[in-house]
């Protein structure tokens, strides 16, 4: 019952903080809403093409594709690749079916699918390429009277929902929640300094119950605090490919890593302005790691060493959940990682208090 009852006093002052609801809640939604209007995602410099065909005709156009863009040969049917397009890789996928060799030398205009995200725009210039290409070749096969305008390749669009918006808005509220964790740290210090931790410790609760209130309460707060922002962004921005359950399950996880790093940085940091910036630098410090680290894949001759820096930062880990969906060591990875942070801010606590 201490526990409970010193956690409900916990949460009831943090919520009467301006700067709690402001880092965690308005903020975040603000920001993103600033950001969505210039597009979270973007279409990407690289198309993959599936050619069926493999003939001259087919070979020729990708050979000019390639001028303009970094081609991703790939296997398959098409639906086993409609992820390298939810995860922005990929700007756009073209699908060359195995007449088109046999369309073109007849003068006939092959039809050519195309699937892109909704939000990716870097397929333009590849459709005028294509459209140019069969345009030349069927205009000589066909007779010298036929118009050009006829003669326009026939590009069929289908768009695959992306998850890239969707993810981005969950990492951001986890990149906030951690950027708002100094607000927090700077509380603890203040009331170490005006003596309530040591009242608090005075009235017979053990190291645990206070330590535990104070991580529970922080716990609580921050992720419902996110879980209200990732809604509201979730209803007014209408994300597509949105996995509300899995979004929840994120945000509280990098509430955890969160609340551990303040138990750590209010432990060993006695100035509030360099606990503060200390919680700031190191939200800065994991969200650059792991957004880096995601896309490695898309750097030639990366080095090893930089690969393996990536996994310890949390975000890597939470972006693992969002791409695999695979959630069982993500979240063992960021338990062992929140104990690590909380068992360093809990030694010698009662000496810290007294302080």
């Amino acid at each position: 019952m201490r526990l409970i009852r010193l956690v409900l006093i916990n949460m009831k002052r943090q919520l009467k903080s301006p700067f709690m609801l402001l880092m965690t809640l308005i903020f975040p939604v603000v920001m993103i809403l600033v950001i969505n209007g210039g597009g979270l995602s973007h279409g990407s410099g690289s198309i993959g093409i599936i050619d069926r065909s493999n003939s001259n005709h087919s070979t020729e156009v990708i050979e000019k594709l390639s001028e303009e863009y970094s081609i991703n040969t790939l296997d398959g049917q098409i639906e086993d690749n409609f992820d390298l397009l939810r995860e922005n890789k990929l700007g756009a996928i073209y699908v060359i079916e195995d007449n088109f060799q046999d369309l073109l030398d007849n003068g006939e205009l092959p039809k050519i699918q195309c699937y892109s995200t909704e939000a990716a725009s870097g397929s333009i210039m590849a459709e005028d390429i294509i459209t140019n290409y069969v345009s030349g070749v069927v205009e000589e096969e066909v007779s010298a009277g036929l118009s050009t305008n006829s003669t326009t390749a026939v590009i069929v669009d289908e768009e695959v929902d992306s998850k890239e918006d969707y993810k981005m808005t969950i990492l951001l509220i986890c990149y906030f929640m951690m950027i708002g964790g100094s607000v927090i740290a700077g509380e603890i210090i203040k009331l170490r300094e005006q003596k309530v931790l040591k009242r608090t410790i005075a009235t017979s609760n053990s190291d645990i119950t206070i330590l535990g209130s104070l991580f529970i309460s922080s716990f609580i707060i921050q992720g419902v605090l996110s879980c209200s922002a990732f809604i509201i962004l979730t209803l007014v921005l209408k994300l597509p490919n949105n996995n509300i359950p899995q979004g929840i399950l994120i945000i509280f996880l990098s509430s955890l890593v969160t609340t551990s790093i303040i138990v750590a940085v209010t432990r060993w940091i006695r100035n509030v302005t360099l606990a503060s910036l200390s919680t700031v630098v190191f939200g800065i410090a994991a969200f650059g790691m792991g957004i880096f680290g995601s896309e490695l894949d898309s750097f030639d001759n990366v080095p090893e060493i930089i690969s393996r820096i990536s996994v310890i930062s949390p975000f890597t880990w939470l972006l693992r959940i969002i791409n695999t969906g695979k959630i069982i060591i993500p979240i063992l990875i960021i338990f062992l990682m929140s104990i690590m942070l909380f068992t360093a801010g809990s030694f010698r606590l009662r000496e810290f208090v007294k302080e």
